[in-house]
């Protein structure tokens, strides 16, 4: 979990000077649809989901004005409960907790997962909330 904290942070450092912080912004990306039905959610003007309400709920607590940078920092903490959770389920399944750990590390490495958890979309929610089901 550690390593897993530490590319995050250096990840997240990395994102909050680059131009990616503003993907947001641009029209016929799903990073700003998704914001927008949080929106509509937060309104009450939209039919419920659950990356939605996630969304208002960062809305309610957050503002408007830091919301994108609350959801990476939200889901970057949802991809830190995806390792322990990982780590369980592997235990769980082949008895080992070298097996557990090594799931664990990989998983907190691993490069895709935390760009995925740097952009306003679904995987990285929908991955904690399905390791939350097993």
């Amino acid at each position: 979990m550690i390593a897993g904290l530490v590319v995050r942070v250096l990840y997240f450092i990395d994102w909050h000077r680059s131009a990616f912080r503003f993907f947001h912004v641009l029209s016929g990306l799903d990073m700003k649809t998704l914001l927008g039905s949080g929106d509509d959610f937060y309104h009450g003007r939209a039919v419920f989901s659950a990356y939605s309400f996630f969304l208002a709920c960062i809305r309610l607590f957050c503002g408007i004005e830091g919301l994108p940078t609350a959801v990476v920092v939200v889901q970057m903490l949802l991809g830190l409960g995806s390792i322990v959770l990982t780590v369980f389920v592997a235990r769980k399944i082949f008895g080992s907790d070298v097996v557990g750990i090594s799931a664990g590390l990989l998983l907190g490495v691993y490069a895709p997962l935390v760009i995925f958890e740097s952009h306003i979309l679904k995987a990285s929610f929908y991955m904690f909330v399905s390791l939350c089901s097993l």
